[in-house]
């Protein structure tokens, strides 16, 4: 696919065309995207028409499983591809999962301006979830200090990196991981003045493990630590803890935060605010239009927050943008212990809605 350009007496048409062979001939279909368009509004036509023609030819059976043209081509190569940085693993599971299941995995909301749209959504009263684990990691940061002896905090998902600035002096390393590198930046600047050294890693680790950071630092003591309900966000959270524990040794501790599971409504509220929506439909909004409202819904069966919305064009169409797992104390522990880790310790805040197990991966028989 590729953009043309028409002049003439001082206009400029937009078109975004795409030739193919069939039945021996050369065919070419266009869609028009306007006359004299901003950068920005030519972006944003240019994308909705890519995904347009990209079902026309689907259709038609122009592009052959083998020949299925990736993300950056699907979306004109827009900002929200380009810009974003994706691997080419990472562009192709994006695709896959958007037209092939309905669904975009979270990880991929937190890129570019996602950062700020998570930060927001830390931030509001109605979103709890992130100041009430904050808090409990204040409470108990002296109790893991005592028990783990650490020298270096890793901050697996590291969001704004306010939860590791508790466990943080000028004796500790820090090093954030993430997909991210704008919520990267953010957790540096956060971190940067209260720790020893503060290096970020750009990794994806639902993707795989992180050693070649971690075989550096096997020699000393390491606190991992996974917070903010992370794990309940993936829609694989047993390679996700296999990918953690591959990554590191058995001396070292692993601290990780959910929400446990209460009454349905009062979680589900959580959710219900503008924040939110912005925060779980980033990514989403730059590829489709979409409506203004989620549906928000708690499955009983899998025990976990579902969030869906509709492009605005079809909304009976459902694409699913967020899973939040919400085990009990038991459950968690049954998940760690089944993938890999021993239970040291959990803590709890005083409405039992925090739950922070601190593990160490175990030897598998």
């Amino acid at each position: 696919m590729h953009l043309e350009v028409r002049e003439k007496n001082r206009k400029r048409k937009y078109f975004l065309s795409h030739s193919y062979r069939k039945g021996g001939k050369v065919r070419k279909e266009r869609i028009y995207l306007g006359t004299n368009l901003a950068p920005g509004i030519l972006d944003k036509r240019r994308r909705l028409a890519a995904l347009e023609l990209r079902k026309k030819l689907m259709a038609d059976s122009v592009f052959p499983q083998k020949e299925l043209p990736d993300m950056m081509q699907m979306t004109g190569k827009s900002d929200a591809i380009r810009g974003a940085v994706y691997t080419a693993n990472q562009e192709k599971e994006l695709f896959t999962a958007l037209f092939g299941r309905s669904e975009i995995p979270l990880k991929y909301q937190y890129l570019k301006e996602g950062a700020q749209n998570w930060i927001d959504a830390a931030a509001s009263p109605k979103y709890a979830i992130q100041l009430n684990e904050l808090n409990l990691v204040r409470k108990i940061s002296r109790r893991i200090r005592a028990l783990t002896s650490y020298e270096n905090v890793f901050d697996i998902g590291c969001g704004d990196g306010k939860k590791a600035r508790v466990l943080l002096n000028q004796r500790i390393g820090y090093f954030p991981i993430d997909l991210s590198e704008d919520m990267l930046e953010v957790a540096i600047k956060e971190n940067q003045k209260g720790s020893r050294i503060a290096i970020p890693y750009v990794r994806d680790f639902e993707e795989g493990n992180f050693a070649d950071v971690t075989y550096k630092y096997k020699n000393q003591s390491n606190l991992f630590i996974f917070l903010g309900n992370t794990v309940g966000n993936s829609f694989n959270k047993a390679r996700l803890l296999e990918n953690i524990r591959e990554s590191l040794a058995k001396k070292d501790y692993l601290l990780i935060g959910v929400e446990q599971r209460r009454n349905t409504m009062d979680t589900l509220r959580h959710y219900d605010n503008e924040e939110v929506f912005k925060y779980v439909t980033g990514t989403t909004r730059k590829l489709l239009s979409v409506s203004d409202a989620l549906d928000i819904r708690f499955n009983r069966r899998k025990k976990q927050v579902e969030i869906r919305c509709s492009p605005a064009d079809n909304p009976r169409k459902k694409i699913l943008v967020l899973v939040s797992y919400k085990p009990t104390k038991k459950e968690m522990h049954s998940l760690l212990e089944n993938n890999g880790f021993e239970v040291v310790e959990d803590y709890e805040d005083e409405k039992k809605t925090s739950l922070l197990v601190l593990c160490r991966p175990k030897q598998l028989k």
